[in-house]
């Protein structure tokens, strides 16, 4: 009878696991939803991260207001703080719209892509990491690198890495991307996810390394790269190469392309062209003019100096709004920033070339990307070059192309000093600013590793410490 009941107990075990385990399977498949992803294909993160370092790049405060008016391509007449140098580092738009963004997504998206073997958008992933990280140690200089993106690892306060060591590992980074990418012609994603280059792999090599020319000519004057320079191929050979977004245009409900940069904040009365930049065309009758700003209401170009305070009247010319549209599209580098490095490195030494050659070339690059004319384009061209050229006049007439790349721009005159521009006489500091200081949160999230990177420069946290790279 013992035996019986042992037999009957171990029956009804096995009937009862054998129906909760198919109650639970079926459980698992009436609540498992047959549309939706278990978890997010590794190419999503693209379109989303290149949208949003447009975005940075060209927010209206960090991306435009400040760096415009500090290397005084436009003038600010209703605000007069932040062509004051008064850099409001509660905002920091730029750094917390990278690291909290696209940077978090293409560290996952680059060692997910590494796992899967694709190595197409591993070079992608590293080549978009890399450039928003040029953004980044341009602005600030030491910042969290080699421990940033590692919660997961329990580091919660990244320490901050040498600008040195973060430029070595950028230009290494590319130099791997452009490894990975030798002898592909179309990159392994749907070319819908690539807002750049639309899967044209071949495209995205020429980027990584006309993206690493920049950076070397960037530290020319502190290391030498000669060598390097005139290894570096492929690069880009023509403005069909170069790396843009065009924005839709498109506002959905309060969210819209890019944070204001780009539509009337940038452009609205109380913005007008700067003294330096209108003179400057002026002298040269520059058919870029009509492009960049409008006449006053005496139909001239006059631009206003950096400390003038103006209403809403046309006195000074304003900003062609034209030029700052919802669908505008976004440089990240062109052709023509390519033939101006060229032409540098000519210049110095630091390559073979015919300087003269290049910059004609460069500003005919660029002339014909903005619409100027044919005719219009050769006679300033050819009579900008008619007596030679110098490093100063490559340097100005980089500056005068960058009008609405000011991130680029306040880079180029902190490192040459060129043109010559008065500091703002009203300026809380007597230099145009350095750098901009460290974000407000980081005093609260990460204050140790922040204080010890402010330590190590000369002005400590401030907008005026130099960066190792620049002169100004």
């Amino acid at each position: 009878m013992k035996n019986l009941d042992i037999k009957k107990y171990t029956l009804f075990l096995v009937v009862f696991l054998f129906l909760f385990t198919g109650c639970e399977n079926k459980f698992d498949e009436i609540n498992t939803d047959p549309n939706a992803f278990s978890e997010v294909p590794t190419h999503f993160f693209l379109a989303g991260s290149i949208l949003s370092i447009a975005n940075a790049e060209n927010h209206y405060f960090d991306g435009y207001l400040y760096p415009s008016l500090w290397i005084q391509h436009t003038t600010l007449g209703s605000w007069d703080q932040p062509g004051s140098y008064f850099y409001e580092d509660g905002r920091s738009f730029l750094w917390n719209g990278l690291y909290r963004g696209p940077l978090t997504d293409l560290d996952l998206m680059v060692s997910l892509a590494e796992e899967e073997g694709n190595t197409s958008l591993q070079a992608i992933g590293t080549i978009l990491h890399a450039y928003s990280f040029t953004l980044l140690v341009n602005a600030f200089g030491d910042l969290p690198y080699t421990e940033s993106f590692k919660v997961d690892e329990g580091i919660n306060q990244p320490v901050y890495d040498p600008q040195s060591d973060v430029f070595d590992a950028i230009l290494e980074n590319l130099r791997q991307a452009s490894n990975l990418l030798n002898g592909m012609s179309n990159i392994d994603v749907d070319s819908t996810y690539d807002l750049i280059y639309q899967g044209d792999a071949e495209k995205w090599q020429k980027f990584a390394n006309s993206l690493r020319f920049r950076l070397l000519i960037q530290l020319s004057d502190i290391r030498d790269v000669s060598s390097e320079l005139s290894s570096i191929s492929p690069m880009f050979e023509s403005a069909s190469d170069n790396a843009t977004y065009t924005y839709s245009g498109s506002v959905n409900g309060n969210i819209y392309p890019p944070s204001t940069a780009i539509g009337p904040d940038g452009t609205d009365p109380g913005h007008r062209m700067a003294a330096p930049l209108i003179n400057r065309m002026n002298t040269t009758d520059d058919p870029r003019r009509p492009i960049y700003a409008k006449v006053n209401d005496d139909g001239m170009y006059v631009g206003a100096d950096t400390q003038d305070v103006f209403g809403n009247g046309n006195e000074f010319s304003p900003i062609n709004s034209d030029s700052f549209t919802r669908d505008a599209t976004i440089i990240f580098m062109d052709y023509s920033e390519l033939l101006f490095l060229k032409a540098e490195a000519a210049q110095k030494g630091l390559t073979t070339g015919n300087e003269i050659a290049l910059l004609r070339d460069a500003v005919i690059a660029h002339m014909q990307r903005v619409g100027v004319s044919a005719a219009d384009t050769e006679l300033y061209a050819d009579n900008l070059v008619a007596n030679g050229t110098n490093l100063d006049e490559i340097y100005t007439e980089k500056w005068v192309s960058m009008f609405g790349r000011a991130m680029q721009a306040w880079g180029d005159y902190r490192r040459t000093g060129v043109p010559s521009l008065l500091p703002n006489p009203n300026g809380i500091i007597n230099v145009i600013p350095r750098r901009f200081t460290y974000p407000e949160n980081e005093q609260s999230t990460n204050n140790a590793n922040r204080t010890e990177a402010a330590q190590k420069l000369s002005n400590g946290d401030a907008l005026d410490s130099p960066l190792i790279w620049t002169q100004n």
